[in-house]
């Protein structure tokens, strides 16, 4: 019902108008979430486990609700989660709603990919994240650019299949967990492949959630959320997510960055241990 109603009013508005309207809907949801966690959160006050963005510590994590679709009740989908390689957030922090990914991105950037080491790089954040922008990229002395096509957080409202940068433009690139919402994801990964800098570095992230990538235009918006699992996303990725991006010119290496955390770490901050298996992808581009 909600996808309909927002169809037929970005029909009726200018487009210009559904942009700063859907932008405000947006505000507005995530505003009452927050508050909705901020209020919970204290009957779930504990030291079993740690949040590194709010500070906050717990009796334990919550589930993100991500399980109880419909896509994840079939028996084939119940074999698939047993599988190493799927990677499904399911620890939400009660107060500021952070899970597994989240989490994941700020240690592996600050801990891994060194962001000390490239104070003065030029960084292009796509469709930033609230949690890690303001814990990792707002103190880095690096040159911060963020693009989206909504989000009131960003410094350019831009299409990331039609990126407005000259060629090698950027020293880094962090695009996480937003090439399953492109419906043309090979063109948005050729795009950013052409704005990086011969020798810069990118982490482009997403959640596989299948052996093969999975994807049929016929599907209805409407039935998104039962075939791919949620109602956003265009596609479910799969071990076939490296091929994809070396097709476009990205050299893939693959970091087991989460299994050589101490256990104890990957327990209190709540990671998920197969994650570098299915999705923590560097990607160089060689001087040509």
């Amino acid at each position: 019902m909600i996808v309909i109603v927002s169809e037929l009013v970005q029909k009726l508005l200018p487009k210009l108008v559904f942009s700063i309207v859907r932008r405000a809907y947006i505000d507005i949801v995530l505003s009452c979430a927050k508050f909705r966690r901020w209020a919970k959160s204290f009957y779930y006050l504990g030291t079993s486990v740690e949040c590194p963005f709010c500070g906050g510590h717990f009796r334990k994590f919550l589930p993100t609700g991500v399980l109880e679709r419909e896509f994840w009740s079939s028996p084939e989908a119940q074999q698939l989660l047993a599988e190493e390689f799927v990677t499904v957030c399911n620890l939400q922090c009660p107060r500021c709603g952070s899970s597994e990914r989240h989490r994941l991105a700020c240690f592996y950037l600050q801990d891994n990919l060194r962001m000390k080491e490239n104070q003065g790089a030029r960084l292009l954040d796509v469709a930033p994240d609230a949690f890690v922008t303001k814990a990792l990229f707002q103190t880095a002395e690096i040159d911060y650019v963020s693009i989206d096509l909504v989000r009131s957080n960003a410094d350019y409202l831009m299409d990331i299949t039609d990126l407005q940068f000259d060629d090698d433009s950027f020293d880094v690139i962090v695009c996480y967990h937003v090439l399953e919402h492109i419906k043309e994801d090979r063109q948005a990964m050729g795009e950013l492949y052409r704005v990086l800098k011969p020798g810069g570095w990118a982490i482009l992230q997403v959640p596989i959630w299948a052996r093969e990538t999975y994807e049929d235009d016929s599907i209805p918006r409407e039935k998104f959320l039962k075939h791919y699992g949620h109602k956003d996303h265009v596609r479910t990725y799969g071990l076939d997510f490296k091929e994809r991006l070396q097709s476009s010119g990205f050299q893939v290496n693959l970091d087991q960055y989460v299994r050589m955390l101490p256990e104890e770490v990957v327990n209190k901050i709540g990671l998920l241990l197969q994650e570098d298996i299915s999705d923590s992808y560097t990607h160089l581009k060689l001087p040509t």
